[in-house]
């Protein structure tokens, strides 16, 4: 794929389009529950216990067009350099209408778990922040802390502080 504005080793990051609904319905859901929320519990339960509806998928979608254009960051979708595939998104949102402190996240299809995804693209989003972007410090929302400190073990950062919103 060409369009590909970020590469770690293994993984291509490029922006979300209006075509994609798709890739954002399997970055966070895979089935549909017994009262219609999609879902797939072993990637949402970080998210959340309910799910979501394919209208807030679509609302979710376009949400990350609008961050990119207004603030150029987003959740983007990651794939697979060598065959294309979708692996999940990895990116920065504004925290606290703060664009200057964005938060980092990042969703692997659990498919594409175990193998070193989460690390290797939060680690090109971290430099890609700092070095590209400016950035001084990042924000992580709960639950992630817990999952993103053991997943980034080899990523050097420092705590700051912790703050409640």
């Amino acid at each position: 794929m060409d369009d590909y504005f970020l590469r770690s080793p293994r993984l291509g990051f490029r922006c979300w389009r209006d075509t994609d609904l798709a890739l954002a319905r399997e970055t966070i859901v895979v089935r549909i529950n017994t009262v219609g929320n999609l879902l797939d519990p072993t990637v949402t339960r970080y998210i959340t216990s309910r799910g979501y509806t394919l209208r807030e998928v679509q609302i979710r979608l376009e949400l990350e067009i609008e961050a990119q254009h207004a603030h150029s960051i987003q959740y983007w979708p990651i794939f697979l350099l060598a065959t294309d595939e979708h692996v999940g998104c990895c990116g920065l949102r504004v925290r606290d209408n703060q664009p200057e402190i964005p938060e980092l996240g990042v969703h692997v299809v659990s498919r594409h778990w175990r193998q070193g995804y989460a690390v290797e693209a939060a680690s090109c989003v971290i430099e890609y922040a700092f070095t590209v972007r400016g950035t001084q410090a990042m924000g992580f929302t709960e639950p992630t802390p817990i999952q993103l400190r053991t997943s980034l073990r080899g990523v050097t950062m420092h705590f700051l502080k912790q703050a409640y919103t």
